[in-house]
């Protein structure tokens, strides 16, 4: 079997603590790396990978049931195989990008994990979560194949000539600066930064915004820390999960056994004004925090304890790096449709529900670990949460490993045989996996010796039902987004202070818009979180200038667009589209809602001609983020 061997870049093998960490020098691409694509013949995957080849990046062929068939003629002569393995067999790849439904991406990732193809990119998202774990712990048992994604941008190589993604190419030029990060848009825009302060970019990692993705912000520091060909690395983070203190705490190790010779690191987290949970997630899969994960602020501050630079927007890395690299410290600076079950017949099955007036003590929560990769009971204290306690097993455990229930009982202080206990962990795992769960957490009392099962919570994966057609009793009856926006309000509602409406496509994105508004507008902030999707579309703005308008606070409305997949001409002939019908509605009103538009990215210059031609009344265009946001304020304070 045909096993990768990087030919131009090579990774120490000291650092390999475990058979999948061997493979973390498959992510370093360059014009060596053959690529192919699942999905190729998909309108999609054809469009990109003729636009990749383009580019530079080496197209050697794809995969599709529709063998022979090529929906862009640049790639005719490119051949079609109808496995993965056979085109293994006849073409040698380095690696592939997965451009699958979600809905059948899983077993598209495990067809190329059983091929053993090197490098494996998974752009989709909504990828039901259980469906992950199982490609987990698949991930875990071999050393040959590495997981960018699941929800991932891609990953490119500027400096080698190489994107196996959609990342928009203008805003990436060969250099050595390393980026990481868990948001694509967010990413891009620091490679814009990076670019206009004339930092290239050595290999960019977009790590997704999934609960576990198979490439993390710590394996992308290890991976840029290494590598020859990078000097310099940019991490961004955001809301959600433990990468950031794990990279705080990567980083901090790293300084102190490099010393002068460490390579300077700047860093930006993303959602440190908001406050989410398993059912309140913000545009990204993973952008949620369980029971005892620390807050976005709190990783800023431990990454910035360990030594990295932080700043409050990533146009800002361009200029901060050029400081680090010059040898100065310059400068610092909708929600998942989840299911409530508070009645019915899976809340009903829990052994000890009680009513009982005795205060909970304990909160228990079953939902997945992301650093282990599988799922993971934890307890912790109330009031405040403290001593959180991790009881992660296998996903393919039959039922609670008896280690773990004695473990809880003993933290409890209870007998390691009660039945109430037992009963309570076996009914929560059954539900976890039978029903694919997110977060199940329960409050526990203790009255009269007895466990009293309090206040249950419980989040199912949405993914399930609406990529893979799963669980449809429970997910059927709730309420359905066709244009995959997340719009959630932020603030009291009577807030006059909360003046600014947000448009914004991707989740990093939009979770950093709504910070640095909180942060430079003060008092004034944003109204509302906003994601339109990866794939925004003209009705898709349409749509949310119709939830901005029904918004009684909102005085001024900010679009903050960055294309990757997203058009700028198509975002202009939306944004166009939905003033006029803000102005229809206005009358002849001499107070118009001001409208500020910042399209950055694929199309940009299209997008801002077509805004300019069409003269709209009280629209600025505004290309720097900055100003953008100064005039949104502006406004805003002009109508207080």
């Amino acid at each position: 079997m045909y096993r990768y061997r990087p030919a131009h870049r090579q990774l120490s093998r000291a650092s390999h603590s475990s058979a999948y960490d061997a493979t973390l020098g498959n992510l370093l691409v360059g014009q060596h790396t053959r690529v192919i694509f699942q999905g190729f013949t998909g309108r999609l995957a054809s469009v990109n990978a003729a636009e990749s080849r383009a580019w530079g990046t080496n197209v050697v062929g794809g995969v599709s049931p529709r063998v022979g068939f090529h929906q862009h003629p640049e790639l005719a002569h490119l051949p079609v195989f109808a496995t993965v393995r056979e085109a293994v067999e006849k073409l040698k790849p380095d690696a592939t990008g997965v451009y699958v439904a979600a809905g059948q991406a899983a077993s598209a990732i495990e067809e190329a994990l059983e091929a053993e193809v090197p490098l494996i990119v998974a752009v989709a998202e909504h990828i039901p979560l259980h469906d992950i774990l199982k490609i987990h712990a698949m991930l875990r048992s071999q050393s040959v194949s590495r997981l960018v994604g699941a929800n991932s941008p891609g990953l490119i190589s500027p400096a080698g000539t190489c994107r196996i993604g959609f990342q928009p190419l203008p805003c990436f030029t060969s250099g050595t600066v390393g980026v990481v990060a868990r948001s694509g848009t967010l990413s891009y825009e620091a490679a814009a930064g990076l670019t206009a302060a004339g930092l290239g970019q050595s290999t960019c990692v977009g790590v997704g915004g999934d609960v576990l993705p198979g490439t993390d912000i710590v394996d992308g520091l290890k991976l840029l820390s290494e590598d020859p060909q990078t000097e310099a690395i940019v991490l961004i983070g955001e809301v959600g999960g433990e990468q950031e203190m794990r990279a705080a705490h990567w980083a901090e190790g790293y300084r102190k056994a490099k010393g002068a010779e460490a390579k300077p690191i700047a860093g930006l987290v993303a959602g440190r004004t908001v406050h989410p949970g398993p059912d309140r997630v913000m545009g990204h899969a993973g952008a949620w925090p369980a029971l005892g994960e620390p807050t976005a602020d709190e990783k800023f501050h431990a990454l910035e304890r360990a030594g990295v630079t932080m700043v409050d927007h990533p146009v800002k890395f361009g200029r901060v790096m050029k400081g680090l690299l010059s040898g100065k410290r310059g400068y610092h600076t909708g929600a998942r449709r989840a299911l409530h079950v508070q009645a019915g017949p899976l809340v009903d099955g829990l052994p000890g529900l009680a009513t009982t007036d005795v205060e909970a003590t304990h909160e228990l929560e079953l939902t997945v670990d992301r650093t282990a990769g599988s799922p993971c009971f934890i307890l912790a204290r109330i009031s405040p949460v403290s001593q959180i306690t991790r009881f992660p097993f296998a996903y393919h455990a039959a039922a609670p490993p008896t280690k773990d229930i004695a473990g809880i009982a003993d933290y409890l202080g209870m007998p390691q045989r009660d039945v109430t206990l037992a009963r309570l962990l076996h009914t929560l795992h059954d539900l976890f996996i039978q029903h694919e769960g997110v977060s199940l957490r329960v409050s526990l009392a203790i009255d009269n010796g007895s466990l009293a099962v309090k206040d249950p919570r419980f989040v199912f994966d949405d993914a399930a039902f609406r990529s893979a057609g799963r669980h449809a009793a429970l997910h059927s009856s709730t309420v359905s987004n066709p244009d995959g926006m997340v719009y959630l309000p932020l603030g009291p509602p009577k807030s006059p202070e909360c003046a600014i409406g947000t448009v914004v496509n991707g989740a990093g994105l939009a979770l950093n818009t709504v910070d640095v508004l909180s942060s430079v507008g003060a008092p004034i902030q944003a109204a509302n979180f906003l994601d339109t999707g990866g794939k925004a579309t003209a009705e898709t703005i349409g749509h949310a200038f119709g939830l901005l308008r029904a918004d009684n606070r909102v005085k001024v409305v900010l679009v903050n667009v960055f294309g990757g997949l997203t058009q700028g001409a198509v975002i202009a002939r939306g944004v166009v589209a939905a003033v006029r019908e803000l102005r229809a509605a206005e009358g002849d009103s001499a107070e118009a809602m001001p409208v500020v538009v910042r399209i950055r990215g694929t199309g940009e210059e299209e997008g801002a001609q077509l805004l300019r031609e069409a003269e709209l009344k009280g629209v600025w265009v505004e290309p720097d983020f900055d100003n953008a946001v100064e005039r949104c304020v502006e406004l805003a304070r002009e109508q207080m």
